[in-house]
């Protein structure tokens, strides 16, 4: 059995104090703030070079010189230059991914399928995913029970597993339920393949993923969903010029954190399922892959899926 040497991301929970806390979220807006700072730049430098072919659309590297000039220019009320407080990685990272976002959205104008504008990335809004991604590049920073930060120090951590390889970068973010992650991007991970199997799995995508959110479905959570939500539509919701009450935020919260356990149990089930296909099927065959289709379930089945097979050295066959 052959060993690969693969990039491999270890999720743990993260336990920030209160100023730690405030920290990360101040770094989440500047991160938000970057990224749609330079998608605009981009979008108007596409705009402009229909009308004049001679435009140059600005790149990763020329964005990544604008950034510093940026930092020196966003200042707050009282005449900070905030943007220096948080760590300056994670603005490069913002720009890295608004470039892979934007290549993506080069691919489909090229294709044909960006007319009118359909395709730009969406500019960032707050609440929406909030993440950012760090340089990590010592593994002493990483401790059974904390994890070392820069311009933070040591944050509580409950890493569970052993990390291999060498670190890369780390993705600090909070979700819905208010619980903060971080995720380990580590490189040269080993992964050993499987030994050699002759059973083909045929997985019919539309009727897996009915019966992995049937096998999850809890009637007693889903009615707790159903009026956590009736009683956050009575709330007064934010509006321009108001901001949102403390009960609609408190009910939010509450909300959020149902809606994560229900989202919990989904992805344990699949990734249980597809772990046994794996180690069972030498081939695993999808049909009803039409991707505009997929249902949330479906779509984490399919990336299960394909890097399991990649690493284990099982073939992956994708059929619509």
């Amino acid at each position: 059995m052959a060993t690969k040497r693969v990039y491999k991301a270890y999720r743990c929970r993260l336990y920030p104090t209160a100023e730690q806390e405030a920290y990360f979220r101040r770094m989440f807006g500047c991160c938000r703030l970057v990224y749609n700072h330079f998608l605009q730049e981009r979008i108007d430098a596409w705009e402009a070079r229909k009308a004049d072919p001679v435009v140059t659309l600005p790149g990763r590297f020329e964005q990544g010189r604008a950034l510093t000039a940026l930092k020196r220019e966003r200042l707050d009320a009282d005449g900070h230059a905030f943007l220096k407080d948080v760590d300056a990685t994670a603005l490069v990272y913002e720009l890295q991914h608004l470039d892979v976002a934007f290549r993506r959205f080069y691919r489909l104008a090229q294709a044909g399928k960006a007319a009118g504008g359909a395709g730009f990335p969406r500019f960032k809004k707050r609440g929406d995913r909030d993440s950012a991604t760090l340089a990590f590049k010592r593994m002493a920073d990483i401790q059974r029970r904390r994890m070392r930060f820069a311009k933070v120090g040591w944050v509580g951590a409950s890493v569970w597993r052993e990390m291999e390889g060498t670190p890369v970068s780390c993705t600090v973010s909070v979700d819905a339920a208010g619980r903060w992650w971080a995720s380990v991007l580590c490189r040269g991970v080993p992964v050993r393949e499987l030994p050699p199997a002759d059973q083909v799995a045929t997985v019919q995508l539309a009727s897996v993923g009915t019966a992995l959110e049937a096998a999850v479905q809890d009637a007693a959570l889903a009615r707790r969903i159903r009026r956590e939500r009736r009683r956050l539509a009575r709330r007064r919701p934010p509006q321009e010029n108001r901001a949102a009450s403390a009960r609609y935020l408190r009910q939010k919260d509450k909300l959020g954190r149902l809606v994560a356990r229900e989202r919990d149990r989904l992805r344990t089930h699949t990734d249980q399922l597809t772990a046994r296909l794996v180690r069972e099927s030498g081939t695993i065959v999808i049909e009803g892959c039409a991707k505009a289709k997929r249902t949330p379930a479906e779509t984490e089945l399919v990336r299960q899926l394909r890097y399991k097979c990649a690493w284990a050295g099982r073939e992956l066959v994708e059929r619509e």
